[in-house]
């Protein structure tokens, strides 16, 4: 049995056409999330977010080993000027 074209799109638009407009995907509250549509750009947001928490933790810990140096610099000053103290 071979369909003419004409058969297929009439086909297409009478029972497919009204499903591909959803509310709630034209809705603004699925576009105001990041929606396209497509459902991937729920994976685009979350490695989004994933790396936006690791460049927090990656900030944090520099921070961490900075003041760590900083603090065992000042240890060696106090040091260094404690035993200048007992060498006068």
């Amino acid at each position: 049995m071979k369909l003419s074209r004409m058969f297929v799109s009439n086909l297409f638009h009478f029972f497919l056409a009204p499903f591909k407009e959803d509310p709630y995907y034209d809705s603004e509250e699925y576009r105001g999330d990041g929606g396209d549509g497509t459902g991937h750009w729920v994976y685009d947001k979350q490695e989004d977010i994933e790396e936006s928490n690791r460049a927090k933790l990656w900030r944090e810990e520099l921070i961490e080993v900075i003041e760590q140096k900083v603090e065992g610099g000042l240890q060696e000053l106090e040091e260094a000027g404690k035993k200048e103290e007992l060498v006068k």
